[in-house]
């Protein structure tokens, strides 16, 4: 076993797995750390291989060594078991990688819905124009009623909004992901301008736009738990 342990070439083969042990298994138990997605894998991986690489590679004598095991496997006829198994288990390998690009995915499309268009200046209804720039926020003439408008744009920002949009309303939701483009970021201002929640169109529930839309008149974070704060992205 000490053999092994200080050949070079089973030194790199162990960094190589300590290292995507760490990085599949070990980071996402982290606090604060999330599922590593298999792009990041794959750089890690090739990082720390470059790094083996380059280790083994500095000093002649560990180079030679680190090429003993794979020249062996290579042209020695005792090996020709291992031989045989080594190229079965990449001809499966490349296989499967192959199978992997090419199979029925239930992944959302790349394209579930279209970039909103910025809203007209003026839209026409039943024969009458009607100027949309320069509007008032129809709840600021109930200040009694506030609170009750806040209540109900939290509960129906929870119920409809939320898993896209996120508990900050900045389009970060758990399902965000699925979407290209993401969701609105209703805390830019520019995503506000461009109009996404005006479809809700009661304006009993344009609380849950304030943060965005300043429909309210201060700004109020909407979370999964009912708690208001003063400014949002401080809860």
């Amino acid at each position: 076993m000490r053999r092994y342990a200080e050949h070079p070439f089973w030194q790199a083969v162990g960094i190589l797995l300590l290292a995507y042990i760490v990085v599949v298994w070990v980071v996402p138990v982290l606090p604060g750390s999330a599922i590593v997605p298999k792009s990041v894998v794959l750089q890690y991986m090739v990082t720390v291989l470059v790094g083996v690489l380059i280790y083994v590679s500095d000093n002649e004598e560990r180079w030679s060594r680190f090429k003993e095991p794979i020249q062996a496997v290579l042209i020695e006829p005792r090996l020709r078991v291992v031989r045989a198994a080594v190229l079965a288990g990449v001809t499966a390998l490349v296989g499967l990688v192959a199978y992997g690009q090419v199979k029925t995915s239930v992944a959302a499309p790349p394209n579930l819905r279209s970039i909103h268009p910025a809203p007209p200046a003026e839209i026409t209804f039943r024969g009458k124009a009607i100027a949309l720039t320069g509007l008032e926020n129809p709840l600021r003439q109930h200040a009694d009623s506030l609170p009750s408008y806040l209540a109900e744009g939290k509960r129906v920002y929870y119920r409809n909004c939320l898993p896209c949009h996120g508990d900050h309303l900045d389009g970060q939701g758990h399902f965000a992901s699925g979407f290209n483009p993401l969701p609105a970021n209703f805390q830019d201002n520019g995503a506000a301008a461009r109009g996404h929640a005006v479809e809700l169109g009661d304006a009993g529930v344009g609380g849950l736009l304030n943060g965005a839309g300043d429909l309210v008149g201060h700004p109020v974070s909407v979370r999964s738990d009912g708690v208001e704060a003063e400014n949002l992205g401080e809860d």
